[in-house]
Parts: C-alpha cells; structure tokens; sequence
C-alpha cells in the first residue's frame, strides 16, 4: 500500500467515525423511539 492510500483510507474511517459520532447524539433517539414502536406492533401481531 501506498502511504497515500493509507491516509486516505484513515481520512474515510475518521470521516466515517465523526459522522456516526455525531449522528448518534441527533438520529440515536429517534431509531430508539422506531424500534420500541416497531417491537409493540410485532408484539400484538404474535399475540
């Protein structure tokens, strides 16, 4: 590998890392909110 490729690449993974990073303090608590939601209705249909 190339030394270029490699910061590329740590560049990507970094980029990669802040946007979830950032994503799970704003998006987290609405996929929390979907997944309880989404459990209930599953819940009433198996019943």
């Amino acid at each position: 590998m190339v030394r270029g490729e490699v910061q590329a690449s740590t560049a990507e993974y970094l980029g990669v890392f802040e946007e979830r990073s950032s994503a799970s303090t704003t998006k987290l608590p609405s996929k929390i909110e979907f997944r309880k939601r989404s459990n209930k209705y599953l819940y009433i249909l198996q019943s």
